[in-house]
């Protein structure tokens, strides 16, 4: 258990370092969907790396929910630790609400378009006037509930690790 917590805070802080390094090469990209996704690539690595530990440990026949608790433990600590990270950077530097509000239009924009929306140009542009900093403020409970919406993927994700793992 305390092998997968350290897993997790690897694989958390690692994805906390790669975010930032994401913001020194252009701050744009910081809140592009491609970049989170990427980003799992870590969350992925550890876990993989802690199931395959446990089933060493086992002599390659661990108790299938013993190592999925385990390889789940790491996605909950390394989720935890970035959204943590997360919620700190946003509220301490502003600049990042701003480009997050820069980041919800441009998102906007494109859901419109790809959607083919209805939307008026006036009615577009009245929501877009609504994004303000303000609004893209980052409280606890959002990312409370990111963390949790994101522990049932995370869950999903350790039972096919888990089950890749177990038949190897």
């Amino acid at each position: 258990m305390k092998q997968s917590i350290l897993f997790g805070l690897v694989a958390g802080l690692t994805t906390f370092a790669f975010l930032g390094l994401i913001y020194f090469i252009n701050e744009n990209w910081l809140f592009h969907p491609a970049v989170f996704w990427l980003s799992l690539f870590f969350y992925i690595w550890m876990m993989t790396v802690n199931g395959f530990r446990i089933k060493r440990q086992f002599a390659g026949a661990p108790d299938w929910r013993l190592m999925i608790r385990e390889i789940f433990l790491v996605f909950i600590v390394a989720n935890f630790f970035f959204w943590l990270g997360y919620y700190f950077l946003m509220n301490v530097y502003p600049d990042l609400g701003a480009l997050k509000t820069k980041s919800d239009i441009a998102f906007l924009e494109i859901s419109a378009t790809m959607i083919a929306s209805n939307l008026t140009p006036a009615e577009l542009q009245e929501i877009k006037n609504n994004i303000t900093a303000e609004n893209s403020q980052i409280r606890l409970g959002d990312v409370a509930f990111r963390f949790a919406l994101g522990s049932v993927g995370g869950f999903l994700l350790s039972l096919f690790i888990g089950f890749l793992i177990k038949r190897k």
